[in-house]
């Protein structure tokens, strides 16, 4: 069974993240001045199979978590 977790895009409100690159595993996204909702962070993996789980933060400042899982 292949097991491939890797992203092929990750967007921040409908944009790919600037640099976006599949082996990176870390980006800082500053938002633009004044911004009081948290943004809207879709992850879109290789295999379509490969369902990303994404954490967004409550509030901001805040972290947002993508995790890739398979399935053995």
């Amino acid at each position: 069974m292949e097991q491939d977790t890797t992203l092929i895009d990750l967007q921040v409100d409908g944009t790919t993240v600037a640099g976006f690159a599949p082996a990176t595993l870390s980006y800082d996204v500053v938002l633009p001045y004044g911004t009081s909702n948290c943004s809207t962070v879709t992850a879109y993996a290789y295999r379509p199979t490969r369902q990303p789980h994404v954490v967004n933060p409550a509030t901001l400042p805040g972290t947002t978590t993508v995790v890739v899982t398979y399935e053995t």
